[in-house]
């Protein structure tokens, strides 16, 4: 994930850019409500999780409650 960040794709972009696809199938492939835990999985985890990162590469570290 950061290698794409460091390419200096803006925000929006690395977040169409990184799916994490392959761990998204491997947690909801095969359940009962799979594109719900696939939407989920995207909303909860994968575009908060390049905010993050993102934010972090551009200002450093940042404290838990960030």
């Amino acid at each position: 994930m950061h290698t794409i960040l460091h390419t200096g794709l803006p925000l929006e972009e690395a977040q169409k850019t990184i799916t994490l696809a392959d761990a998204k199938s491997e947690f909801c492939a095969g359940r009962e409500f799979q594109s719900w835990c696939e939407d989920s999985f995207e909303n909860n985890f994968v575009i908060p999780a390049v905010a993050r990162s993102y934010q972090e590469l551009k200002n450093g570290p940042l404290l838990s409650e960030d």
